[in-house]
């Protein structure tokens, strides 16, 4: 494909970083990516948070009537998929999560670009820690509810309703005995590989076991390998 002359503006704050092509009125342009552009990707965590005492889940009400869902958001320029799933749940929630696992990570691609969703299981730091209750411009607050009330809530339209049934599916798979990875199978390139001796100063870390649901509720010593510091 054959792309046409353009005026390329860069416009950098500080938490954005946006390239806006402007094109003359003319120009068709071919709306692509290749090996020597790079394919421009949108990454997003999303977080599954349960209380460990009552077993409810965190749900977020989003802001613009979009109803009740799942903490996330986008990953800033300079975080990673970790700190944003920490800070988006703060955000958003009001609570602060200690991440156990992985639950899935996704990722399409088209001619357009990509994006990539990483979708964590975690649990709060302080199990007495109170949800948001002032709206701001996050979200509206949240609350802890059982997969019943998640369920009741599926069938009401937003703001009151459910934005999407995607926490009412991975509340009723864990709680179904649902695997949740180590965090460790989500890693940035040139981390070394487990016991591949590329370090001969210290012993590569055991890797732990995927675990379940019915794993973190009876072995508390299982989730010591899956925090992140």
């Amino acid at each position: 494909c054959c792309v046409t002359t353009a005026t390329v503006i860069i416009d950098i704050d500080a938490s954005h970083l946006s390239l806006l092509i402007h094109f003359l009125p003319s120009t068709r342009v071919a709306m692509t990516w290749n090996r020597k552009t790079g394919c421009p990707i949108h990454c997003f965590s999303l977080v599954v948070c349960r209380h460990p005492d009552t077993k409810k889940w965190l749900a977020v009400q989003e802001t613009k009537n979009r109803g009740w869902w799942l903490p996330g958001g986008f990953v800033e320029c300079g975080d990673d998929h970790f700190r944003a799933a920490v800070r988006e749940t703060t955000e958003e929630a009001g609570i602060d999560v200690d991440l156990k696992g992985i639950l899935r990570v996704e990722n399409s691609m088209n001619r357009r670009g990509g994006r990539q969703r990483v979708i964590f299981y975690a649990e709060p730091k302080d199990s007495l820690q109170v949800p948001k209750q002032t709206p701001d411009k996050e979200s509206m607050g949240a609350a802890w509810l059982t997969t019943q009330e998640l369920e009741e809530k599926k069938s009401i339209p937003p703001p009151d309703g459910l934005r999407g049934k995607e926490l009412l599916d991975w509340a009723r798979y864990i709680e179904s005995g649902g695997t949740i990875f180590p965090l460790q199978v989500f890693a940035s390139e040139h981390t070394p590989v487990p016991n591949s001796g590329s370090r001969e100063d210290a012993p590569a870390p055991k890797q732990p076991d995927a675990i379940t649901f019915s794993n973190l509720a009876n072995d508390d010593d299982s989730l010591d390998g899956l925090v992140r510091s």
